[in-house]
């Protein structure tokens, strides 16, 4: 068996975090929950509650610890 070999630029960090996400293309509903599973400099993996298409933009809200409000981002499904 032949093992694929890694592509990522950047060292992946499990870091499984409780926060929201929110696909542009349907505004109507809003933010959904996600589960971070793991974080890097590239970018971030999450499992929502729908299949999200590559090229999707989407906004992050994630809580941090001891801030007063949560760090939102945006970003593209790849």
């Amino acid at each position: 068996m032949l093992k694929e070999r890694e592509q990522r630029q950047s060292l992946r960090v499990s870091h499984p975090i409780v926060a929201r996400y929110y696909p542009f293309r349907d505004v109507a509903i809003g933010w959904r929950p996600m589960q971070m599973v793991n974080l890097s400099a590239g970018g971030v993996r999450f499992l929502g509650s729908e299949r999200l298409e590559s090229g999707e933009e989407v906004a992050l809200e994630v809580p941090m610890s001891g801030a007063s409000t949560p760090i939102r981002v945006r970003g593209r499904i790849v």
